[in-house]
């Protein structure tokens, strides 16, 4: 699976060992970090130095399509943040299943333990727990590598299309769709 990994980057120093071990885990799985962004983060905190708005610009570029791009998002969230809380809720509203693990129990007494969404899952872990919570979430919402099913409504026009455009190539209308879907993915650069 593809999945956004984020958490505080506050004090990063003293989690950089407990993000690196849920990142390693993942890894250890096959699973793919859809961002990379600790190192860089902690070698911006070593110089002392704040974001620009125009890297934060750059940053929540990044974070977005991350999130867009994932599978799953997993937050270590035992700092309550704005940053968490808003990724959070731009996973949800992409229907993305979002596991916010906390080793305290903080979120529960924020206004994110109120949603009522099924995508989401917060979970308090520790050090033994850990790698059977991820595991849990992951395998509830594990995408196939298959193709998958998808079904829509088109107009009289797109279906007169499909139809020449099938009878002209050999091709089947879904498979004529996906060759255009995947050309303007190419024709944008990708994902």
């Amino acid at each position: 699976m593809k999945v956004h990994f984020t958490g505080s980057n506050y004090k990063l120093d003293e989690h950089y060992v407990d993000y690196s071990a849920i990142i390693s885990y993942l890894k250890s799985q096959g699973h793919t970090l859809t961002r990379e962004w600790i190192d860089e983060d902690l070698k911006h905190q070593n110089k002392d130095a704040e974001y620009s708005e125009v890297e934060y610009r750059e940053i929540w570029q990044k974070v977005k399509n991350s999130i867009m791009i994932s599978d799953a998002v997993i937050i270590e969230g035992w700092n309550n943040s704005f940053s968490i809380g808003y990724q959070t809720a731009f996973a949800l509203s992409y229907k993305k299943p979002v596991l916010v693990m906390t080793p305290n129990n903080k979120i529960s007494h924020t206004i994110i333990a109120g949603e009522d969404n099924p995508f989401l899952h917060i979970v308090h872990y520790t050090e033994a727990t850990l790698e059977s919570v991820l595991k849990e979430f992951l395998d509830k919402f594990q995408v196939s590598d298959k193709d998958m099913r998808f079904n829509m409504f088109i107009d009289r026009e797109t279906q007169v299309y499909l139809d020449i455009e099938s009878y002209k190539t050999g091709k089947t209308k879904a498979k004529i769709i996906r060759d255009l879907i995947k050309r303007e993915i190419r024709n944008n650069e990708g994902l």
